[in-house]
């Protein structure tokens, strides 16, 4: 958009929004017309086009660099781990800044999103680790909350330039509306904790577990009450079952016959595969990252005497 008087000293043009990092050329042409025969005829000024042929943008007026992430990338961190991840892109600094929100396949959500509440991740915004400027590294801390987030992405911007925003006018990524651009989304994987199971002695033992982003790969261990889930005090006793039917979001699995009453601690796999050296998902006690509940076993013990 050409806003400044002709035969200025300056002319402002607006290329839309940018949409891919890069570095490019700016090509210009001065109102210039090379040859009637090359160029369209425009009816109603009955004159020939300037400026509309390739060979008519003469020379360089500079080049624009597009700075940011390249969008599209898709990232696991199981629930109850540490989130790290690496954004690719163009230009990327190490001022730059992810805020996660949450899920919106809107690109533009970005500007106006909130940072995912603290119940979720560590962090919701958080500044790049390490890297170059066609990658930066990131940790958003240890998840919390099983769901599906936005990552959005601040590449240094300061859209508060005249100081009208409540954060000083020198500042960068303070504000939600200068994260411009989606980076990635990320999925964390896992079941509700805090769920109550309850099974009954002498009959089969179902634990349907609600969650999300449930597979048939994932396990579920139940082990003695009160120890905890994803250490190494927790590989000691306990029993690993496989699920059986169920989708992403509930998955029930048979733990056999209940045979003696009790109180157990339900753990947590999903399909994790942890810094153990197998490279097999689920099979360590330390790869059941997260506690989804209780189970209680209902019944009498065997072996009471009465007396009247």
């Amino acid at each position: 958009v050409d806003t400044s008087p002709t035969f200025a000293t300056w002319k402002v043009f607006s290329p839309g929004v940018s949409r891919v990092g890069g570095s490019y050329n700016v090509c210009y042409c001065a109102n210039y017309d090379t040859s009637a025969r090359t160029n369209l005829f425009d009816a109603a000024s009955v004159a020939f086009t300037a400026c509309d042929s390739d060979t008519e943008f003469t020379h360089s007026a500079g080049s624009v660099v597009v700075r940011g992430a390249d969008g599209g990338q898709a990232f696991e961190c199981a629930k109850n781990t540490t989130c790290s991840f690496t954004i690719t892109g163009y230009g990327l600094s190490a001022m730059d800044l992810v805020q996660v929100i949450s899920y919106s396949a809107d690109g533009a959500a970005c500007t106006s999103g909130s940072p995912a509440a603290s119940s979720a991740f560590g962090v919701a915004r958080t500044n790049a680790l390490r890297g170059s400027g066609l990658q930066r590294q990131f940790s958003l801390g240890t998840t919390v909350l099983q769901n599906t987030y936005t990552v959005c992405y601040c590449a240094a911007y300061n859209k508060d330039i005249w100081g009208v925003l409540p954060s000083p006018a020198s500042a960068v990524c303070d504000e939600n509306v200068e994260f411009s651009h989606q980076a990635a989304t990320v999925v964390v994987p896992g079941a509700v904790s805090g769920e109550l199971y309850r099974c009954h002695k002498g009959s089969s033992c179902i634990i349907t577990v609600a969650g999300w982003s449930l597979r048939t790969s994932d396990r579920l261990r139940v082990q003695a009450l009160g120890m905890p889930c994803g250490t190494a005090v927790s590989r000691a006793g306990g029993f690993i079952f496989s699920p059986g039917s169920g989708t992403a979001t509930s998955r029930a699995f048979q733990a056999g016959l209940a045979t003696e009453p009790s109180s157990f601690t339900v753990c947590y796999c999903p399909s994790y595969d942890g810094p153990d050296d197998d490279s097999l998902p689920c099979s360590d006690s330390l790869e059941f990252t997260h506690e989804a509940g209780n189970l209680i076993v209902r019944g009498i013990y065997v072996g009471n005497q009465y007396r009247c």
